[in-house]
């Protein structure tokens, strides 16, 4: 249903062309690019802002209430963010916005390449590598990956660390303190963590770093895999799909496969052995220890467990939900009926369930399916849909508003439902002008619900 409206929303274009179509991240404010005369023109609520003999549509860069991107002047290439035009180069390559509007760019002029960071130049670069620059979370950090010559290094606030052959998989802690990647040079491969390399191995995977600098990673020998916490090795296992720290970083958790058989562990000490195990379905009680996950039932379906006490067996089980106070809820099917257990009460819902999305108040919300309809359950509460999108499901901060990306198949459109009440239209064009980033088709759900706790973020500030 959504090609077919983004494809409707395409076709009836007329009069100047569009060439990409949204909002700021904050939703105050919409956005196009559209060619009209031989120029490409930047239009902010329908006012056309400036004009360039060209715009690179794929290098526009959306955080907060901030807008950046690359246009082509009489004289070269220029980053314009929020309507001040940079400095003039030949060429204009990674662009990096923070939702404080902090910026950062990589630059080109007379064959070296630069990184811009808040105006102020590196030294010359052979190359900044492909989609590594970028701004922590909290938009106080900036890194990216630069070449000198053969070898390459990481420039975190602009120092750069030692040498490498090759750089990958980096990572900032989710406060932004600290920062972990992998790097080669020659053979061996390790993970430098704040500067500092550990220990070498053939071949490093997925990297999960904690916000107390702790990191747990997975890392080969040959064909043999091993989950290696703060460089020590665990047991031997052919693949990991998942690891997974606890809050403050005390304890950890592992997905990993022996000859078929999933194993899950915590720490080193296996807590599930079964080969129905998926890479979602654990999770950490927030601020504990504790481990909620699902197994295969002894005498068939799956089983949900709280540190090895048994929960309710159903058919099939999802992923563990847990609030940010320590409720915990996931979805049940028995037979073709899903239902939605909370604290062990069960209540029906459909017979498709969406995992249940918490506020940060600890409300709950849940996407289900019953009949043609779609449904959103808030507080028990039923809210009907021709259709939605589960995934774009969204609270605002305080827990009071909520949103969603719905749709109306009468009039083909698509809109924000806020409250269940409050409708914004959603233009299919917006929706399909976020393909050139990649955001739509390579990770939808993350988009549609920025958009939609953005439009629950409106409604809080009385702004909807």
């Amino acid at each position: 249903m959504m090609r077919a409206l983004v494809l409707v929303g395409v076709a009836a274009s007329c009069g100047p062309t569009l060439i990409w179509s949204g909002h700021t991240e904050d939703r105050a404010r919409s956005i196009e690019i559209i060619e009209d005369g031989g120029s490409d023109h930047f239009v902010v609520d329908g006012y056309r802002i400036a004009g360039f003999p060209a715009i690179a549509a794929t290098s526009l860069a959306v955080a907060g209430s901030h807008v950046a991107f690359a246009a082509r002047t009489d004289a070269g290439w220029s980053v314009v963010c929020d309507g001040r035009r940079a400095a003039t180069w030949d060429g204009i390559g990674a662009i990096a916005l923070a939702a404080s509007g902090r910026l950062a760019y990589a630059a080109e002029r007379a064959g070296g390449w630069y990184v811009v960071v808040d105006g102020v130049e590196s030294s010359r670069l052979d190359a900044v590598l492909a989609d590594t620059l970028r701004f922590s979370s909290d938009g106080h950090r900036v890194a990216y990956v630069a070449q000198l010559g053969p070898r390459v290094r990481a420039v975190i606030d602009g120092r750069a660390d030692a040498d490498a052959d090759a750089i990958g998989r980096f990572v900032f802690s989710p406060d932004g303190a600290h920062y972990a990647y992998a790097a080669r040079r020659g053979r061996d491969a390790f993970v430098v963590v704040d500067g500092k390399a550990g220990a070498t191995w053939p071949a490093i995977g997925d990297i999960e770093l904690a916000a107390s600098g702790r990191v747990a990673y997975s890392a080969a020998d040959g064909k043999q895999w091993r989950v290696v916490v703060d460089d020590d090795p665990g047991p031997v296992v052919d693949e990991i799909e998942r690891i997974a720290w606890n809050d403050d970083a005390t304890h950890v958790a592992w997905l990993a496969r022996v000859d078929g058989i999933g194993i899950l562990a915590v720490d080193r000490a296996p807590v599930a052995v079964a080969a129905k195990l998926h890479s979602d379905s654990y999770a950490f009680r927030p601020g504990s220890s504790e481990l909620a996950y699902v197994v295969e039932a002894a005498a068939g379906g799956e089983q949900l467990m709280l540190d090895r006490a048994a929960g309710p067996i159903a058919d099939e089980i999802g992923a563990p939900a847990w609030s940010p106070d320590g409720h915990l809820a996931v979805t049940a099917r028995r037979g073709r009926t899903w239902s939605v257990i909370v604290d062990g009460r069960e209540t029906p819902a459909g017979t498709r369930v969406a995992t249940p999305v918490w506020s940060n108040s600890g409300r709950l919300a849940v996407v289900s399916r019953r009949g043609r309809a779609t449904h959103v359950l808030v507080d028990g509460q039923d809210f009907p849909f021709d259709l939605a999108f589960e995934d774009s499901l969204a609270f605002s901060r305080d827990g009071r508003h909520w949103a969603i990306v719905a749709g109306d198949l009468v009039h083909e459109q698509l809109f924000f439902s806020i409250d269940g009440a409050t409708r914004r239209p959603l233009a299919p064009s917006e929706v399909y002008s976020a393909a050139p980033n990649g955001s739509i088709f390579e990770s939808r759900s993350d988009v549609l619900r920025t958009w939609s706790r953005a439009q629950a973020e409106r409604a809080a500030r009385g702004l909807e």
